[in-house]
């Protein structure tokens, strides 16, 4: 099936940005640039075929270019990241699915990525994810978990 996955974590605002911003961890959606995301779901449902999209680089802690990207009409958006059921967001989508996953497992899976990917030792990875990862976390599901369609049990 094709399809083409948006992913929240680009439109992340600068390291630097947000730390002029506080530690408000519990507050993350304010990282976010919603809006440019919400816009470019607005521009996918009136049949755009290429969004600017930002890109964000997690080892830099900085925002690319933007770039395009295409989006082919037969292809199912998947818009994967934490604030997917926020309101600006989810009002475009036509199926809510939650992947849910017991909290050491998003833990091994948090260490692993971020290890492979990012560089992130692992101590580093466990004090911010029982500091500011899961807590958040907790908080946004209890706040939007339930516009779920479907919830996936992915332990």
């Amino acid at each position: 099936m094709r399809h083409c996955i948006i992913e929240v974590d680009d439109y992340l605002i600068s390291r630097e940005h947000r730390k002029s911003l506080g530690q408000g961890y519990f507050d993350l959606k304010q990282w976010f640039k919603l809006d440019h995301l919400s816009r470019n779901l607005k521009e996918i449902n009136e049949g755009a075929d290429v969004i600017d999209k930002p890109q964000y680089d997690h080892s830099t802690g900085q925002e690319n270019e933007h770039h395009k990207m295409e989006i082919n009409r037969d292809s199912i958006v998947i818009i994967v990241g934490i604030f997917s059921f926020d309101e600006s967001i989810r009002k475009f989508a036509d199926l809510n699915i939650l992947v849910d996953a017991d909290k050491e497992v998003r833990l091994r899976r948090e260490i692993k990525r971020n290890q492979e990917k990012r560089g992130v030792p692992e101590e580093e990875t466990i004090t911010r994810f029982h500091e500011v990862l899961d807590p958040t976390f907790q908080k946004h599901l209890e706040n939007t978990g339930h516009f779920a369609d479907i919830v996936i049990d992915n332990n």
